[in-house]
C-alpha cells in the first residue's frame, strides 16, 4: 500500500485565527500588567521577610552563644567548687591518718555484732554518717582504731553535703572494704552484697596509683548510682599515708540534682540544653531538650542483681554520634569540629545549635534553639502577607475568568459571521469531488476544511498500520510478562506464585476425583555454609544445578518449583504416599551422587505429605513443612513423611524399601 504524502505548511481554520487574534489582543496587555504587579508584591514581601529573618538569625546566634557561654561557665564553676572541696578533704584526711587515734571507749559487744550491721549508730553516737563493713573484713584492733579515727570525717561530710545542694553524698572507702557514708544509707545491703569489694567499683579504682598517679582530684564518667539515686558522677581523691593508699574520698553529684540547680528551664525561645561527655554520651538535658530528642533517662538498676558489670553507663541511644542517620552524621562533625554553631534538622524540625566546652571535665554544653520559635513573629507576618496575596490572586483569577468567558463568546460570534460564507463554499467543493476516483498528491490550499479531506484517508491508513504494529508488540510483551510472573529468574522453575496456583487447582481436582495428592518440600542441607564458604555466586550455581537434576528426573506429570531461598516444592498429582516416597528418595540419591563443583557434595532433606480423603492444600503444606523439619532434626539427607500419613505407609507394599 502506497502512502500519500501531503506537503502542507502550518495552517489553521479562519475561525480559530479570528478568535485567537481577538483574545490575544484583548487579554495579553492586561494580564501582563497584572502579573508584573503580583510579582512585585510577592518579591517585596519575600525580600523584606528574608532581611528580617537574616537579622533575627544573627541576633539569635549571638544570643544563644551568650546563653551557652553563661550556662557552661556556671556548670564549670560549680564543678570546680566541688573539686576544690574534695582537695581540701584530701589534705584533712591524710593529716587525720598521720595522727594517732583518739582515746575512745568501746562497747565490746558492738564489735561482736554480725558484719554488715549499721555500726554508726552505736559506734559514733555524735556522728551523722553510716558505716559498713564487708563480710570479708575482720574486726580486729586495727579496724577498731580505723573506725575510731574516721569518725572525725563526719562533721566535715555533713557540712559539705548540707551546704552545697549539688553534692548528694560524701563518703570514704578504705582499701579493706570499710565504707563511711553521709548521709546514712538504710538500704545499703539492698544494693550491695554482704561480701562487697569496693576496689572493683569505678568510684574507687579510678583514684588508685595506676589510674591516678598524680594523686589529684579526678571525675568519674557518668554512671547509674548503685544506691538508687539515678545518674551521677563522682569527684575522687586518693588518701595516702606514707605512700600507702588508705582509701578514696568521694563527693557524689547526681545529674538530676545538679541540672535542677544549674540548667535553666526557661531559656529564650524555649531552647533546650544538653550536656555531653567527650565520647558524645548525653549526660543530662533540660526538659525541652528531652522533648526535642524524644529520650527519657534509664533510672532503675540494682547492682546486687548484676555483680559482674558493676558500672552501668548510658545506653547507645543517648549517644548522638552513634546514630546511623543523616542528623547523627552532621552532629558528629559539629561535635568534633571547631565550628561553634550549626543548623540542622532533628525529627523534622530545624534547630540552631551552639556549643561551649566545660573545661573542668572536658564536657560540652549544647543549646538547641528551635528556628520556628526564633523566626516565629516574622513567619507569622509572612504568612499574613502571603494570605493577602493569595486572596488578591484569587479575586483576580475570578475576574479574568469572567472576562475570558465574555471575550470568548464575543470572538465566536465574530468568527461565525466571517467563516460562515467560506464554509458554505467549501461544502460545495467537497460535494462536487465526491465521485472522483483518482487519488494522488495534491498541493495544499492552506484552508483547514479542504486540507483535512485530503489527508483524512492517509491518516486513517497510517493509524491502522500503527495500531496493528502496536497490537503485535503488546501481545509479545504480554506473553513475556505472563512467563516472568510465574517463573523464578534464577532456576527458571515455577515460582511460589505459580506453585500456589497449581496447588489450588490440584487440590480441588483431588477432592473432586477422590484421588491422592502428595507434596514434597525440599531443602538443600547446610546451604548457608555453601554461601559463607564459596560465596553467593557458587550458591546460585548449586541452586541451579539441584533444580536441573530434579527437573530432569521428575515425571512429566509432576510439578517442580522454587518455594523460596534454598527450598523447592514438588507436587505429585494422583500419587500415593508409597510411590511419592520412592520418587523423592530417588531424587535425593541423585542429588547426593551429583557433582556441584567446587562444592564436594550437596545433599537435600525432604518432607513429604499426602492428602487423601480430607481437605488439604494449606494443611498439606504445613504437614510437609513439619516433616521437613523432622528430616533436619534427624540428621539431614533423608526423606520424612508427615505423621498423619502413617496409615498410608503401613498399607504400602512391605517388600518396597523406602529410604527416609
Amino acid at each position: 500500500m502506497n502512502e500519500v504524502s501531503i506537503r502542507r505548511p502550518q495552517a489553521r481554520d479562519l475561525g480559530s485565527v479570528v478568535r485567537f487574534s481577538f483574545l490575544k489582543t484583548a487579554l495579553i496587555p492586561i494580564l501582563t500588567v497584572q502579573l508584573v504587579l503580583l510579582c512585585l508584591y510577592f518579591f517585596s514581601a519575600g525580600y523584606i521577610t528574608e532581611k528580617n529573618m537574616s537579622l533575627l538569625h544573627d541576633n539569635a546566634l549571638q544570643t544563644v552563644s551568650e546563653i551557652t557561654k553563661t550556662e557552661a561557665q556556671i556548670f564549670d564553676d560549680q564543678l570546680r567548687e566541688i573539686s576544690r572541696n574534695n582537695l581540701s578533704l584530701q589534705a584533712e584526711h591524710e593529716a587525720m591518718f598521720r595522727r594517732p587515734a583518739p582515746d575512745y571507749s568501746y562497747d565490746e559487744k558492738l564489735f561482736m555484732e554480725k558484719v554488715g550491721y549499721d555500726l554508726n549508730q552505736n559506734l559514733n553516737p555524735a556522728g551523722f554518717s553510716s558505716l559498713y563493713l564487708s563480710s570479708k573484713t575482720k574486726m580486729n584492733p586495727r579496724m577498731r582504731r580505723k573506725i575510731t579515727k574516721t569518725t572525725e570525717m563526719d562533721n566535715r561530710f555533713r557540712t559539705l553535703v548540707d551546704n552545697n545542694p549539688n553534692i548528694v553524698t560524701a563518703y570514704f572507702n578504705s582499701w579493706d572494704n570499710m565504707a563511711r557514708i553521709y548521709p546514712a544509707m538504710e538500704n545499703f545491703y539492698d544494693q550491695f552484697p554482704y561480701d562487697f569489694d569496693l576496689t572493683r567499683f569505678n568510684f574507687y579504682y579510678l583514684a588508685d596509683q595506676i589510674n591516678n598517679p598524680k594523686r589529684s582530684s579526678i571525675w568519674t564518667r557518668v554512671y547509674l548510682d548503685p544506691a538508687g539515686k539515678g545518674w551521677m558522677l563522682s569527684n575522687l581523691v586518693p588518701i595516702y599515708q606514707n605512700n600507702f593508699l588508705e582509701g578514696v574520698t568521694g563527693l557524689d553529684v547526681t545529674l538530676g540534682t545538679f541540672s535542677k540547680h544549674i540548667l535553666s528551664s526557661n531559656l529564650q525561645w524555649n531552647s533546650g540544653a544538653i550536656v555531653m561527655d567527650g565520647q558524645g554520651n548525653i549526660l543530662t538535658m533540660s526538659r525541652a531538650a528531652e522533648s526535642y530528642l524524644g529520650l527519657t533517662d534509664v533510672s532503675d538498676y540494682n547492682y546486687k542483681d548484676n555483680p559482674v558489670d558493676r558500672t552501668l553507663t548510658k545506653p547507645t541511644r543517648f549517644n548522638l554520634l552513634k546514630q546511623n542517620t543523616l542528623t547523627g552524621m552532621y552532629f558528629s562533625e559539629f561535635f568534633n569540629g571547631n565550628e561553634k554553631s550549626l543548623e540542622f534538622t532533628l525529627n523534622g524540625e530545624e534547630f540552631l545549635v551552639t556549643k561551649q566546652e566545660i573545661s573542668e571535665t572536658g564536657w560540652q554544653l549544647f543549646i538547641l534553639a528551635p528556628l520556628k520559635n526564633v523566626y516565629g513573629p516574622i513567619l507569622l507576618e509572612k504568612e499574613k502577607l502571603t494570605q493577602l496575596g493569595l486572596i488578591f490572586l484569587a479575586l483576580a483569577a475570578l475576574f479574568y475568568l469572567a472576562y475570558f468567558v465574555y471575550l470568548s463568546r464575543a470572538s465566536k460570534m465574530l468568527a461565525k459571521r466571517i467563516t460562515k460564507p467560506i464554509s458554505q463554499v467549501t461544502k460545495m467543493i467537497m460535494a462536487r469531488n465526491a465521485d472522483d476516483k483518482t487519488f494522488g498528491a495534491h498541493d495544499p490550499v492552506n484552508i483547514t476544511e479542504l486540507d483535512n479531506l485530503l489527508s483524512m484517508n492517509l491518516k486513517i491508513q497510517n493509524s491502522k498500520l500503527l495500531y496493528q504494529k502496536i497490537s503485535g508488540e503488546m501481545k509479545v510483551k504480554n506473553d513475556q510478562l505472563k512467563r516472568l510472573a510465574i517463573t523464578d529468574q534464577l532456576t527458571q522453575l515455577y515460582n511460589r506464585l505459580k506453585l500456589d496456583e497449581v496447588l489450588g487447582y490440584e487440590s480441588a481436582r483431588s477432592q473432586r476425583d477422590k484421588t491422592p495428592l502428595t507434596v514434597a518440600i525440599i531443602d538443600i542441607d547446610k546451604f548457608k555454609l555453601v554461601n559463607d564458604t564459596f560465596g553467593h555466586q557458587v550458591g546460585d550455581k548449586v541452586l541451579i544445578g539441584v533444580a536441573d537434576v530434579m527437573l530432569k528426573n521428575s515425571r512429566s506429570t509432576d510439578i517442580l518449583g522454587r518455594w523460596g531461598g534454598e527450598e523447592f516444592m514438588l507436587i505429585l498429582p494422583n500419587t500415593s504416599l508409597k510411590h511419592a516416597l520412592l520418587q523423592t528418595n530417588k531424587l535425593r540419591e541423585l542429588i547426593e551422587k551429583s557433582n556441584f563443583s567446587p562444592v564436594k557434595q550437596v545433599t537435600i532433606s525432604m518432607g513429604v505429605a499426602c492428602c487423601e480423603g480430607f481437605v488439604c492444600q494449606q494443611q498439606l503444606i504445613e504437614l510437609a513443612d513439619n516433616a521437613l523439619y523432622e528430616a533436619k532434626e534427624n540428621g539431614r539427607n533423608r526423606v520424612e513423611f508427615a505423621p498423619t500419613s502413617q496409615g498410608l505407609v503401613e498399607k504400602a507394599d512391605e517388600s518396597t524399601e523406602v529410604a527416609y
